[in-house]
């Protein structure tokens, strides 16, 4: 349909099929400038890329597209990618981005947008704004909403990757002496973390039944996260779980924290269960994953050591590694989904290992 709108202005309206998400009825409106065989010649192109599905509605803004791709999307993610994502949309790209026509969104445009993020945010945190972005117009893509995604034409900053440095076994070996001494609820948590490489919502997560002596192994199976002060259970990382072996010293020194967990079961009035958390709070809950990286670096500071949790999980890749360990073995032990993700991640100290090992030969 062609309507006049004045002297050579013309609004052309083409019928763009049902909205895949409510069902209702889409008209694409264009305003043409000229002869009206100008504006034919509009109506005839919206006329096919409607047919082919490739026509985007004029109105919809980014705030449209990212509520409803997040509500399309939000069964497959975990629950702390929906909040994560759930905070970048509200906090980052709606006060900027979100009154946007999706129609007029250009790489240019995304560019000077990260290029503006970039100077409060890091290059990682622009890289996962990229993500949602990217995710929420590849899926306006298959809807039909748009016919080109800007955002995978646009240029997020580059991530520059930090070499690890996590503590020496002389340090590790040191501290974890004086945490079994002073606090040895705590440091046991603290020599599973260094001897499995295992995340801390993974750790916070275990429960005795996880545990088999018999076999000399724990599962790994759930995690423990923190969404808006809430504690929640979920899946591991990868959506997978995994079963390590242990050594006989952990295997001894966890019978020994579970006759304490028992002893304070009992203090308190609470059946002892294999399913209560292997590490829990005063309360026999799962602690939560903040409060044990608080209680590390406390404890680190202490003895002057790297106060992140997470460097005990680089400890345990890289010693693994420096023993010879293959990559394929110490990514299962980690959970890395792909063991390509494990040779990324600890490429440089891969390539000095194979440098000592040319020396040494």
């Amino acid at each position: 349909m062609i309507r006049a709108r004045g002297k050579d202005t013309w609004q052309v309206v083409v019928y763009a099929g049902a909205d895949p998400r409510t069902g209702r009825e889409r008209r694409i409106r264009r305003t043409v400038h000229g002869p009206k065989k100008a504006a034919r010649d509009v109506e005839r192109q919206l006329v096919l890329d409607a047919r082919a599905g490739t026509v985007a509605d004029g109105q919809l803004t980014v705030k449209d597209l990212l509520e409803a791709w997040l509500e399309h999307a939000q069964p497959d993610f975990a629950v702390t990618t929906v909040y994560n994502y759930r905070r970048l949309i509200d906090q980052r790209i709606v006060p900027e981005l979100g009154a946007v026509k999706v129609a007029k969104l250009t790489p240019a445009t995304l560019d000077r947008y990260y290029a503006q993020l970039r100077t409060e945010l890091s290059s990682k945190t622009v890289r996962n704004v990229h993500a949602v972005l990217r995710r929420a117009l590849n899926q306006a893509q298959r809807w039909g909403w748009i016919s080109v995604n800007p955002a995978t034409l646009a240029t997020p900053p580059k991530i520059v990757k930090s070499e690890i440095h996590p503590p020496s076994r002389a340090e590790v070996s040191a501290f974890l002496a004086t945490l079994m001494t002073t606090d040895p609820n705590f440091g046991m948590l603290v020599w599973l973390a260094a001897v499995t490489g295992a995340r801390r919502g993974e750790l916070c997560g275990l429960r005795w039944k996880d545990l088999d002596e018999v076999t000399g192994t724990m599962l790994i199976e759930r995690a423990v996260a923190q969404i808006g002060g809430q504690t929640v259970v979920k899946a591991t990382k990868t959506h997978q779980a995994r079963r390590i072996a242990l050594d006989e010293t952990t295997i001894r020194l966890l019978e020994e924290h579970r006759a304490r967990v028992v002893g304070y079961a009992d203090v308190t009035g609470v059946t002892f269960t294999a399913d209560l958390p292997m590490f829990p709070n005063e309360h026999l809950q799962y602690l939560h994953p903040d409060t044990i990286s608080k209680r590390y670096r406390a404890a680190a500071d202490g003895v002057g050591i790297s106060g992140r949790l997470h460097d005990l999980r680089h400890f345990a890749a890289t010693e693994a590694l420096a023993a010879g360990i293959p990559v394929r073995t110490v990514a299962g032990r980690l959970g890395h989904a792909n063991p390509a993700t494990t040779h990324n991640v600890y490429a440089h100290f891969l390539e000095a290992s194979d440098r000592r090992a040319a020396d040494v030969l």
